[in-house]
């Protein structure tokens, strides 16, 4: 219990934009109820609540990584494939005598 507690304000002063302010509490609850929130709700909205805006950002990398996601490679963050076959760039990076042990090795 201690553990998760410690997480939690770990996380809680690490990630200050992960957490809404006043003003998305303030924003949040009028668009929900018209009317304006008590202080005790600003103040724990604004101490646990996330910010829309990261909870978006995470739903979008969720979604970037399922399998079934296309979308140009460069967006991935990878390189796109080497363009040697595996044999080539060993014997062309490791040199002569480096590329034939790896060879050797297949």
């Amino acid at each position: 219990m201690m553990a998760a507690l410690v997480t939690l304000v770990v996380f809680r002063l690490a990630q200050p934009y992960a957490f809404a302010d006043r003003t998305i509490a303030r924003e949040a609850y009028m668009a929900e109820t018209g009317q304006e929130p008590s202080w005790l709700y600003e103040t724990a909205y604004s101490i646990v609540g996330l910010n829309p805006r990261f909870r978006a950002n995470l739903e979008e990398i969720q979604r970037l990584q399922a399998p079934e996601a296309s979308f140009p490679r460069h967006a991935m963050g990878r390189p796109p494939r080497h363009p040697l076959p595996p044999h080539q760039h060993a014997l062309l990076w490791d040199g002569f005598a480096g590329g034939h042990r790896r060879m050797a090795g297949l």
